[in-house]
């Protein structure tokens, strides 16, 4: 498995991505306090691995300007918004559907402002 693991690395840094391993939840953390600086405006694509780890908790808690399309507060107009905020926002976190051995990244998405910001976004 660690094979498959760096040459998949090593394939996405071939195509212009920096990869990060985390072998457990606990793991990213660090990785995402150490890539998002205290300010930054962050926003969150549609994703329940970032859920599932907390993220979007340890993004909440920390010292950033957050875009939250998941606030239980806002209007659905209000969500498409900041759908369309998180064009602008210094970082864009989201999941991906697949990772191929070559570096790819496979995704489908329902509204399309996860891939959008992906493809064209921060």
């Amino acid at each position: 498995m660690n094979e498959k693991i760096e040459k998949t690395i090593k394939a996405l840094e071939s195509n212009n991505m920096s990869a990060f391993y985390a072998k457990k939840k606990e793991d990213i953390f660090p990785i995402i306090e150490k890539l998002i600086n205290k300010g930054d405006s962050v926003a969150f694509g549609g994703s329940v691995t970032l859920d599932s780890i907390d993220a979007v908790k340890l993004i909440r808690k920390g010292d950033y300007a957050i875009i939250d399309r998941y606030a239980e507060e806002i209007t659905p107009q209000e969500r498409k918004k900041r759908f369309r905020e998180a064009f602008s926002a210094n970082v864009f976190l989201t999941s991906t559907n697949a990772i191929t051995i070559n570096g790819d990244l496979i995704n489908v998405d329902g509204v399309g402002n996860r891939v959008a910001a992906i493809i064209y976004g921060p």
